[in-house]
């Protein structure tokens, strides 16, 4: 069973290797973390700029009547 210490590690390592990524130039590459509707779990999505909102950088749904900003 992971501990509490083992997820933060994972966490941290997930945002070292996002930032080692936009170092090499892939600066494109976009973290989107959020927390589940239920408000138990700590989610976060790497996704690529077109799918986030130019104004916040939070990431949209097409689905959900969600677009991008275009300009």
């Amino acid at each position: 069973m992971m501990t509490e210490t083992d997820i933060h590690a994972r966490f941290i390592r997930y945002f070292e290797t996002v930032a080692e990524l936009h170092r090499m130039g892939y600066e494109l590459f976009h973290v989107c973390p959020y927390i589940s509707p239920n408000g138990m779990c700590y989610r976060c999505w790497l996704t690529v700029k077109q799918n986030t909102w130019k104004k916040c950088g939070v990431f949209f749904n097409e689905r959900q009547g969600d677009a991008p900003t275009l300009t």
